[in-house]
């Protein structure tokens, strides 16, 4: 159809745009063009109580305190959500997400945009082919997956899988298991009160355990192709502790594992390898502490307090 005037554009939405009822389904409908520069625009108020779902071939959608559960798509726009009750469902082609006081699941995909989150209390699943990602203060488990954009976490009470194809990772006060990987980015892992297994193809990795119940499950697994590994733990975690650092011959450096626990010590020369390894238990042995860098140092310090 070509519209060209005021009246014709007037007519085209009296025919193609409307609401409809069904039992306590409500369903309203906007026109769709295939001119670009036609635009449809909707500002709906509804029952806190509604489920709402919401599609469109590319704009920008917002929704604000409903309790009910919300499922938002659009082939691109960006999405805002604040103050919801029930489930949520956000799925956007590539646009950014931003998503407040969430009291129910979030489940969050997009293209490749920058998705932040703050203030959900149950689980949350975020996935984005390579925007940022910005995640704080939640109560449930949290899985986020970008292709490989950095990705920055504050404050999961819940357990933490973060996966990045090459971004950095930033984590701090997570109060469950965490399982960090990025294809090549430094991590930082802070606050930690359970296990970690944290893996990077080439980046430096700086881990903190900060758990007191040392009956939780707290074993550290860390390795990276190239970089340091520094890892602090609490002075009294019983664990039993295995480093290791590889590096060739054409990258023959004066590398080295330092411990404020006793541990043994040795470097075995070969023909293209040195290996540099550290073994012990620690306050009597207990759950596995597992370092291995292909070209960096290890360091394995007392927590201060």
């Amino acid at each position: 159809m070509d519209i060209y005037t005021r009246s014709e554009a007037e007519a085209a939405m009296e025919d193609k745009t409307g609401y409809s009822r069904q039992g306590n389904t409500i369903r309203i409908e906007g026109a769709e063009f295939s001119r670009d520069w036609i635009h449809s625009s909707f500002d709906i108020q509804v029952p806190a109580g509604f489920d709402c779902t919401i599609k469109t071939r590319g704009g920008e959608m917002s929704v604000e305190g409903v309790d009910g559960n919300v499922s938002v798509s659009t082939g691109g726009g960006e999405i805002e959500l604040k103050n919801l009750g029930g489930i949520v469902t956000a799925r956007t082609g590539g646009g950014e997400v931003a998503i407040e006081n969430v009291r129910n699941k979030v489940d969050v995909s997009t293209g490749g945009g920058e998705v932040d989150i703050s203030g959900a209390k149950g689980q949350v699943d975020v996935r984005t082919g390579g925007g940022e990602v910005n995640v704080e203060n939640t109560d449930g488990n949290l899985t986020v997956s970008t292709g490989g954009g950095e990705v920055s976490i504050g404050n999961v009470k819940g357990n933490l899988t973060v996966r990045t194809g090459g971004g950095e990772i930033s984590a701090n006060n997570l109060g469950g298991s965490v399982v960090a990987s990025t294809g090549g980015g430094d991590m930082e892992l802070t606050g930690i009160q359970g296990s970690l297994k944290a893996s990077t193809g080439g980046g430096e990795v700086t881990a903190t355990i900060t758990l007191s119940d040392f009956t939780k499950k707290h074993d550290v697994e860390i390795s990276t192709g190239g970089g340091d590994i520094n890892l602090t733990v609490p002075s009294k975690l019983p664990a039993t502790v295995s480093a290791k650092i590889r590096t060739s011959r054409r990258n023959w450096e004066e590398f080295t594992i330092s411990s404020d626990f006793p541990l043994q010590i040795k470097t075995d020369d070969h023909e293209k390898m040195r290996v540099i390894t550290a073994k012990g238990d620690i306050n009597g042995g207990g759950d596995l502490i597992l370092l291995e860098t292909g070209g960096g140092n290890i360091r394995i310090l007392k927590a201060l307090k």
